[in-house]
């Protein structure tokens, strides 16, 4: 076989892995905010909240582990990590299983929360994909296998969300998260047997030019490859700088500090203004996603089924616009300008969820919740145009990467939590769309970061297109 066949061998393998992994993902979207609900006993407000902050404890274990899994792997091996990422998947859906199916006390929210535990302290095979592909690739064809992982997980939403409220309304909560522990499980067992350690193979696949420049022609193209999913994006950046510190010798416990990451976006006035404004996006983003179910459920009645099915067609409209039209709207109005449009839109789109009255008023927002998503590949991409030289690259990255999922550990507990209060009799103001506005307000918080970055003297002349 010749290293062409090698290399697409395993390209296609770790397409494999990522393709179920993040359709088990989707499957479940649906799926876990009802089972706290179910398990609970409680009211839909009630449980939003405790849902809020079973989902931050995910993220916090998350944020203070990526570091050293990403170290581990590069000292004994990408694949080691991946099996106990995947196997741990595994684990984590079949306690979630357990959870649904035997336990309706308090037993099964204790089980909940071990399951996600289990979740955050292994949940890292986007991070340990990207970096399997750094290393069996070459800096002509990485971009394209990074498009073909982001592609992974256009399919896997396309299909997951819907399945999973099919299984979880027509049969029984408890079978999606049976159906996708089965599917880690041979995932993981298929790995074993039939993936290369991709760090042996990785002196043999680099191309010379590749040592000295690791990155995609422009940084807009970086960006635009990698779109359809901007967590995966940071995790593959990660863990171009964990390479970098790698074969500096730096020790892993000191690589495995997650606040080690900021120091760079500091340093630079413009990063730390935009970095600002991407972390109270991501609040934003986060806190809606999070509440979503239970909102839905609360004020519109929406079943685990329609809520999949809503969450499949906000996938085919995003898959459209961030996998073929980002391109030609940055082309045609330049990436500031997708950055200013993108956040007007979402502040107005988060309003106009505050105080819509019918389910059915939510699909036509669907559209333009895709388009609102151009904005952060070009903020990204100028962020990268100001940093001097691809060697601060992936610290930068990396730097945003760990801020995203700070973001996650806030935006659940401030949404949820103040769902629950609105919704309680203790609220002076019965106002069920209060999450989405105070949404609107920390997007218009970041639209203000931005306006101060793009327009203050320290915005490079890079910038300025």
């Amino acid at each position: 076989m010749s290293k062409a066949d090698n290399m697409r061998s395993y390209r296609n393998k770790i397409f494999t892995l990522l393709l179920l992994d993040s359709l088990c993902v989707g499957i479940n979207v649906p799926v876990l905010p009802q089972m706290v609900t179910y398990q609970m006993k409680q009211d839909v407000s009630v449980a939003s909240s405790y849902f809020g902050l079973i989902m931050s404890m995910t993220a916090l274990i998350n944020f203070v582990v990526s570091p050293l899994v990403g170290a581990l792997s590069d000292k004994y091996g990408r694949k080691k990590l991946l099996l106990f990422s995947t196997y741990g998947s595994s684990l984590h859906y079949f306690i979630l299983f357990l959870a649904m199916y035997f336990f309706q006390d308090v037993r099964g929210i204790y089980m909940i929360i071990l399951g996600r535990i289990v979740s955050g302290i292994t949940a890292h095979s986007i991070m340990l994909s990207f970096a399997y592909i750094s290393d069996i690739s070459d800096r002509k064809n990485r971009a394209q296998y990074f498009g073909l992982i982001g592609t992974s997980f256009g399919i896997a939403f396309l299909i997951g969300p819907a399945l999973g409220g099919i299984l979880g309304s027509k049969i029984h909560l408890s079978v999606p998260f049976a159906l996708t522990s089965t599917i880690q499980f041979l995932n993981a067992t298929g790995m074993l047997f039939f993936l290369k350690e991709s760090l042996h193979l990785q002196d043999h696949t680099a191309s010379p030019e590749d040592s000295s420049n690791d990155t995609c022609d422009s940084p807009l193209e970086s960006e635009i490859q990698n779109s359809i999913n901007e967590e995966s994006k940071s995790d593959e950046i990660v863990f171009n700088q964990d390479a970098k510190h790698h074969h500096s010798g730096e020790s892993i416990w000191k690589r495995a500090n997650p606040l080690n990451s900021f120091d760079i976006l500091l340093k630079d006035p413009f990063a730390t203004v935009l970095s600002l404004a991407m972390l109270f996006n991501g609040i934003a983003q986060t806190g809606f996603q999070n509440v979503w179910v239970h909102y839905t459920n609360h004020r519109f009645g929406w079943s685990t089924l329609q809520c999949g099915l809503f969450f499949t067609i906000g996938g085919v409209f995003t898959a459209i616009v961030q996998g073929y039209m980002l391109k030609h709207i940055v082309a045609s109005i330049g990436e500031r300008k997708c950055v200013y449009y993108g956040f007007i839109l979402s502040t107005i789109l988060n309003l106009l969820l505050s105080v819509i009255n019918q389910g059915w008023m939510l699909y036509p927002l669907i559209p333009f919740n895709a388009l609102s998503g151009v904005s952060l590949p070009a903020m990204r991409a100028q962020m990268t145009k100001q940093s001097q030289g691809s060697h601060v690259h992936g610290a930068l990255q990396g730097a945003l990467a760990s801020l995203q999922t700070l973001s996650r550990i806030i935006g659940p507990l401030l949404t949820t939590n103040l769902f629950r209060y609105v919704t309680s009799e203790k609220s002076l103001i019965a106002f069920e769309g209060a999450p989405f506005l105070l949404c609107a307000f920390l997007e218009f918080v970041s639209l203000g970061f931005i306006v101060y970055a793009f327009n203050s003297r320290f915005a490079g002349k890079q910038q300025v297109e």
